[in-house]
């Protein structure tokens, strides 16, 4: 599929239109936007780069590789879906997440991302010390730790000492509602809730944001991104179809396992001699639903 030009109204991809609604629909995207983060930062080393170098304040760190949507599981086979994970040319291993819900942020989702990159990075058999540094780092649209600072470092230490651990395990969390302008920092979370590539401070992400949304003015083919963009929506539809038919599946059993309750009771009632007048005050009920439970097969 590809976009046919300026002046086409709509296109079809797998008998889903991709239309006027669905541009302007991908034109509100910003990097804060899960699917769009992870369309964004597919292969794109330059933009990966410019992220880390500005959060870690390291200019000269040299980003080797870029996943998105990186899949780990534990050994209880539990999986997580981690949102970009960048590898430095030192071995350094980095996960950024962006987060919108304070919920998504919390301490222990960031321990256990942080204990999922180490089972999945040490191969069976190897020793310790072969673990490499890696970062946590999570972009909040809210200050998750609620303290004020722009970007808070966790890491562990010896308290009796008041020194560092060294164990090479980072934690970050970078508050997105501190955009100040004046800041590397500041311009980079203005980025990152912008949509649109004039608007942009880093050139990096000012080109890649161009290559994706000005198609019409002879940006990147869009079909790899309609595509992706779809999958995942299907994926998710998928998912929450599921948890939906779960959910329906439980109300029906919990509204059958009431009914053979009921059913067990009433007869139980009967069988003591009491009235339907009786059972109906008893267990709350009409009259008319004891005589159909007094009927009815359990």
């Amino acid at each position: 599929m590809k976009w046919r030009g300026k002046g086409d109204k709509a296109v079809a991809y797998d008998d889903i239109v991709i239309d006027e609604e669905f541009r302007r629909k991908f034109a509100d995207y910003c990097l804060m936007d899960d699917y769009y983060m992870s369309v964004f930062f597919k292969d794109e080393l330059a933009s990966a780069q410019c992220v880390l170098r500005i959060i870690l304040g390291k200019p000269d760190l040299q980003v080797e590789s870029v996943k998105v949507q990186e899949e780990l599981f534990s050994s209880t086979g539990r999986r997580a879906m981690l949102d970009v994970v960048a590898t430095d040319s030192v071995g350094v291993v980095y996960d950024i997440e962006v987060q919108r819900a304070d919920s998504g942020a919390d301490p222990l989702r960031a321990r256990y991302y942080s204990s999922l990159l180490d089972a999945n990075m040490l191969a069976a058999g190897a020793e310790y010390d072969e673990l490499r540094e890696k970062y946590v780092i999570f972009i909040t649209e809210n200050d998750a730790l609620k303290c004020g600072l722009p970007i808070y470092h966790v890491d562990r230490t010896v308290r009796e000492i008041a020194s560092g651990f060294g164990d090479g395990d980072h934690i970050i969390y970078v508050n997105g509602t501190c955009r100040d302008g004046g800041t590397a920092l500041g311009r980079l979370m203005q980025d990152f809730f912008c949509r649109n590539a004039d608007g942009m401070h880093y050139d990096e992400l000012k080109a890649r944001t161009r290559r994706l949304k000005e198609f019409d003015k002879g940006g990147e083919n869009m079909s790899d991104v309609i595509r992706e963009l779809i999958e995942k929506c299907r994926e998710q539809g998928r998912e929450e179809g599921m948890e939906k038919g779960m959910e329906k599946g439980m109300e029906k059993g919990m509204e059958k396992g009431m009914r053979s309750a009921q059913v067990k009771n009433v007869r139980t009632m009967l069988g003591k001699g009491l009235n339907v007048e009786e059972i109906s005050e008893y267990l709350s009920l009409s009259v008319e639903d004891v005589e159909a439970y007094a009927k009815a097969g359990i």
